[in-house]
This record gives structure tokens, sequence and C-alpha cells, in this order.
């Protein structure tokens, strides 16, 4: 992505409550979104796009579609065409507000069912890495080594939590404060 449109991404994110900052950091964790600042504030630009496009709409495009006749003979539509300014405005502002609250709702929705498929992929995945992890152990291996050794692509998005757990571990925390960030980014209940 252009440096300058993920600057404004980011930048407008940084804007929000730090309440609804925190909130909305871990919803988009449990989802799997990494960068989740920038895929935040492409959003928002994009729904002030459709807002501004939405509110231009009586202006613009219903009178042109009034003029080629392709709103028909309906009189409704005729008439809401020619009707004055304020009232455009009126009607601009509350399509704005339908159209991004429907924007809002999907994006929503897109989280909530990207938040519950990885769940249940990791809770489908779990007892048989928990297995392999005890089978690594009985063979002689450490706990650590094990654990690392049961990462496998099939794994889904358990192997990307347990790969970086290991690289947290080796690198900065404990090896048991290592796995405990597995549930900032997994939300298993």
């Amino acid at each position: 992505m252009d440096l300058k449109k993920r600057y404004i991404s980011v930048n407008i994110i940084e804007s929000l409550p730090a309440m609804a900052d925190m909130r909305l950091n871990q919803e988009l964790n449990y989802a799997g979104i990494e960068r989740w600042q920038s895929w935040l504030g492409r959003r928002i630009l994009l729904l002030l796009g459709i807002f501004s496009v939405a509110l231009i709409f009586p202006f613009t495009a219903l009178p042109l579609l009034a003029q080629s006749g392709m709103l028909g003979t309906d009189q409704l539509l005729l008439d809401i065409a020619k009707l004055s300014l304020p009232f455009k405005f009126a009607g601009g502002l509350g399509l704005a507000v339908v159209v991004s609250g429907i924007y809002i709702s999907v994006l929503y929705f897109y989280v909530s069912i990207r938040k519950v498929n990885r769940n249940n992929a990791v809770d489908q995945i779990l007892p048989d890495f928990l297995l392999m992890i005890s089978a690594n152990i009985r063979a002689g291996m450490t706990p650590f080594q094990a654990f690392k050794a049961a990462a496998r692509p099939e794994f889904g998005p358990l192997e990307i939590e347990i790969k970086r757990v290991a690289t947290r571990s080796l690198s900065t925390d404990s090896f048991t404060g290592a796995l405990k960030l597995i549930e900032t980014s997994i939300d298993s209940r």
C-alpha cells in the first residue's frame, strides 16, 4: 500500500478514544487481522467515500436520471428529483446515514464471522496439537522443543500463534509468559 495512504489510515485510527481503540484492537486480533490500524483506517476512508457519494446523489445523479428518462414515468421519483435544495440535502443525508449503517453492519458481520471461524478452526485442531506435543515429549524433547516442533501448516491459525510464541520466548519473554499471549489473539472461551 502507498505510504501516504497508510499514514492517513493510521492517523484516522489514532484519533479514536482509548477504550474504543482497545476494543477494536482486541476484536480485530481475534479475527486474525494483524495490521488492524491500517485495515480499519482503510475501511473508514471507504466509509467516508460511500457517505459522500450517497450525500451528493440527490444533487447530481438523481436529476440526471430524471432528465434522461431512466427513472421511467414514476411521478414520485420525478417529483423527488425536482425538490428544493434543503429537501435534497435532507434526503441525501438520510440516504448517506442508511448506506453507511449498512456498510458498518456488513463490516461488523464480516469481523464476527471471521473471528468465529478462526476460533472453531483452533478448537478443532487443538486436540491433535496437544497429542503431538505429548508424543514429542515422550520421544525425549524438552517442552519448548516439543511445542515448536508441533507447529504444522495444517494447524492454520494455531501454527501462526505457535511460531509467534516460540519467537517471543526465544527473544524477550519466558516460555510460560509467551504462552499467555495466545489468549490475546484467539478468543477460545
